[in-house]
């Protein structure tokens, strides 16, 4: 065998092995590449599962914290906080804003606005709000049933007026005083008869508020008399 048959079959070998390779090759290539995706895939999908799982579990726990806050929250008669008095005041107080006062669907019941801490009031303007629910009860002439009871003296009856609006759920009591202020430190100012509505559920809370004036209160000097308004209200029972 010459060289140039020798040199022949050896670059015959060598392109046998280059065709081989080049056969080979693109498969492990390309097996390599798919390798690679799938498990860029897997933790895509890995990472929105568990990113979904955690939104899922954040967005339940938040939603079970709303929850738990809400019911932990709501509003319930034993829950109602009520006012306190303040000494350094006078203090105009309507029943069920120091403590209850419950009643029935249907009842008519008496309210009282008190007088605490008296500072010598000498007259006194107070427009009573009932709210939506509650109703003045009035007499046979369409005036609220409404008694005066401060304390008796000499000259501090003076004049009295109460009236209300034609819904019957706002009245308007006046009184001022002749000459004599009141002295008593404590006392009833004034009882007003309201009616529960039929309707009214149990555990319902119906508000009366107030309203006064500061040119509306005055001591008997003539001086504004400085004051703590303490809003009240019924608890429906039954």
């Amino acid at each position: 065998m010459d060289d140039r048959h020798l040199i022949s079959i050896v670059f015959a070998i060598i392109a046998i092995i280059v065709l081989m390779a080049l056969c080979v090759t693109p498969g492990l290539v390309g097996d390599t590449i798919n390798t690679q995706q799938e498990a860029t895939t897997f933790e895509t999908k890995d990472s929105q599962t568990e990113k979904e799982t955690t939104e899922g579990v954040s967005e339940k726990d938040t939603q079970n914290e709303s929850e738990t806050q809400k019911e932990t929250t709501s509003p319930t008669i034993d829950q109602r906080t009520f006012e306190t008095i303040d000494l350094s005041k006078m203090n105009i107080a309507i029943d069920g804003g120091l403590s209850k006062l419950e009643a029935k669907a249907g009842q008519e019941v008496n309210v009282s606005i008190k007088i605490i801490n008296n500072v010598k009031v000498n007259s006194i303007k107070i427009t009573i709000s009932l709210g939506k629910r509650l109703q003045a009860s009035t007499d046979a002439s369409g005036d609220p049933k409404v008694y005066f009871e401060f304390p008796a003296g000499p000259n501090n009856t003076g004049i009295t007026s109460a009236v209300c609006n034609t819904n019957k759920n706002r009245i308007l009591v006046n009184w001022v005083s002749f000459l004599d202020p009141i002295e008593e430190k404590d006392f009833t100012f004034v009882t007003f008869k309201v009616k529960v509505p039929d309707d009214a559920k149990n555990g319902e809370f119906l508000p009366i508020t107030a309203s006064i004036t500061s040119d509306d209160i005055f001591d008997d000097d003539y001086n504004n008399i400085e004051y703590k308004l303490i809003n009240g209200g019924i608890d429906v029972i039954g």
